[in-house]
């Protein structure tokens, strides 16, 4: 009886070893899985994401800034136009350019009626 409880003790404890190998093992291999196989695993399915999107924004905001810089200098050009504005220098452009819609007409003549003087 006690040779068989000898025996079964050794074959438990040997299965103990064997479970605790197998548990160390495996809790390796998912360790490096997760740390080096995953990440690994990750960039090798890039598709290219992060530049993509990195380019796409980085053409809106060249085409917004360009649209800001196009807008500032529309503005500076209206604001030159409206402080060019000189009523009395147009009036006279518009009268030196059509003198004969805008000169005077002769002076009326007197004409005598019945010898009125």
């Amino acid at each position: 009886r006690k040779a068989k409880y000898s025996e079964n003790k050794l074959k438990t404890l040997k299965a103990r070893n064997e479970y605790l190998l197998t548990l160390e093992a495996t809790n390796a291999s998912v360790f490096k899985y997760y740390i080096h196989d995953l990440p690994d695993i990750i960039d090798c399915c890039d598709l290219g994401y992060h530049s993509s999107l990195s380019r796409a924004l980085r053409t809106y905001l060249s085409a917004e800034l360009s649209l800001e810089a196009s807008r500032r200098a529309g503005l500076e050009v209206l604001e030159g136009a409206v402080e060019g504005l000189d009523p009395a220098r147009d009036r006279q452009r518009l009268l030196g350019l059509y003198p004969t819609a805008f000169c005077p007409p002769a002076r009326f003549s007197f004409q005598s009626h019945m010898g009125d003087a």
